[in-house]
């Protein structure tokens, strides 16, 4: 089994510094990999590759909602395949400062990843 599966540019901003720690990951974005995961068959085709890894990290901004949908859509099939592993989402701290919709995003975001946590290790949220 493949190690990490990156939602992210390897070449920019986080996933940048991402890249330089764990530089055999492998990472899908526009520019990394040809995969737009605004697109639901792209995601679909990048979440059946999950599949292969133990461990997926979201560091992604996705417009109207879609890093969550993908957690989520990728979260659901770990679960139906009963596949384990880690997955790790990054947020942002403009959910605490900002109205934008960026920080609406995000703020969903991380209500769900706090929902997620409760089912899966129990009634406290985990928060690294």
């Amino acid at each position: 089994m493949k190690s990490i599966i990156v939602s992210g540019n390897k070449n920019y901003g986080l996933g940048k510094h991402l890249y330089k720690k764990f530089p055999d990951a492998s990472f899908y974005s526009r520019s990394c990999g040809g995969y737009h995961l605004t697109n639901h068959d792209q995601q679909t085709g990048f979440i059946n590759k999950s599949l292969s890894y133990h461990t997926y990290i979201s560091c992604s901004s996705l417009p109207d909602f879609h890093q969550l949908i993908l957690v989520q859509r990728l979260w659901e099939l770990w679960v139906e395949c009963k596949k384990p592993g880690h997955i790790i989402v990054i947020g942002s701290t403009s959910e605490l400062r900002s109205m934008s919709k960026y920080a609406t995003e995000k703020r969903a975001l991380k209500d769900w990843c706090m929902n997620f946590n409760r089912i899966s290790v129990g009634n406290e949220p985990l928060v690294v």
